[in-house]
């Protein structure tokens, strides 16, 4: 329905999704609008969380893993500062860093709300827009609506996309360290990441450790 903002619609919505197609998962981005979030989780078989949002609700994202559910994270143009995101104005390693925001705060996908949702301007030339009917000012946060820029081939990766990249593999391999030794994952982990607002902005050298870390630690 996305970014319902009431029990009873998503409710309804579900219900005749689960009747003509019951094998089919739903997947919402929800945002609570200042309700409980558990009171939207039995209605959505993916549930899509800004990380804040996420981050402030670990039991309800443990239940749901529990009960089969999925948890996914969404960026759109929050988070805000001190909380990383992956504009152009942000550090690179924000970009690296949240797949492991997925490892750490129990999310199993995410979704970014725009690959190269360009809205009329030129990517090249313009960070923000303008969009061409004037709708949009002064527009969204600088790159938020695009990861991918146009080529006459087809779309070239951002180099916050490279950093997600490197992310996505740092996500693979401290989940495997996790299935062997997951306290000593989560000891690695905070390295670089310790809460939502604190985390390695500058140094990436750390990120290179870490994952050196993580590498001698499976090879044992």
């Amino acid at each position: 329905m996305d970014e319902p903002s009431s029990y009873a619609n998503l409710d309804s919505g579900y219900q005749i999704v689960k009747t003509a197609m019951p094998t089919i998962e739903t997947l919402d981005a929800i945002h609570s609008w200042g309700q409980e979030p558990a009171g939207f989780s039995p209605n959505t078989d993916i549930f899509i969380f800004y990380i804040d949002l996420l981050s402030q609700n670990q039991t309800l994202a443990q239940q749901r893993l529990s009960e089969g559910k999925k948890n996914w994270l969404y960026l759109f143009c929050k988070p805000y500062p001190p909380m990383p995101n992956m504009h152009l104005d942000s550090y690179l390693a924000c970009s690296r860093l949240y797949p492991l925001l997925c490892y750490k705060y129990n999310a199993t996908g995410m979704i970014h709300w725009a690959a190269n949702r360009y809205r009329g301007a030129n990517p090249y030339l313009s960070s923000i827009g303008p969009v061409p009917s004037g709708s949009q000012n002064p527009g969204h946060p600088p790159g938020d609506n695009w990861l991918y820029y146009p080529d006459s081939n087809g779309l070239i990766g951002s180099i916050r996309m490279l950093n997600f990249r490197d992310g996505m593999i740092d996500h693979y391999l401290i989940t495997l360290l996790s299935l062997q030794d997951k306290p000593k994952a989560d000891a690695i982990l905070l390295e670089i990441v310790r809460s939502l607002s604190d985390v390695e902005r500058q140094n990436t050298r750390k990120y290179h450790e870490t994952r050196q870390k993580i590498l001698e630690a499976l090879d044992i």
